[in-house]
């Protein structure tokens, strides 16, 4: 997780506690089951939690990889 990762999830309202959690994690996920399984070793199992987990890590690596932040901000 990284700090676009954090941000997104934060604007979402995800819990604050979640948040704390995935602060300091780093994980690579290949596959939709082994996401799902990792969701459940870090007791996110509500399913909005689970979707803005979801959503953050995708958004997160895309900024890594050079999408700039203002192509998510359309109106």
């Amino acid at each position: 997780m990284n700090t676009g990762a954090i941000e997104y999830m934060a604007q979402n309202k995800l819990s604050v506690v979640i948040l704390a959690t995935l602060e300091n994690i780093s994980v690579c996920i290949n596959t939709a089951p082994d996401g799902c399984e990792w969701l459940d070793q870090q007791g996110i199992v509500k399913p909005r939690h689970r979707k803005i987990v979801t959503e953050g890590a995708l958004m997160g690596g895309l900024l890594d990889q050079g999408i700039s932040s203002d192509f998510f901000n359309y109106q």
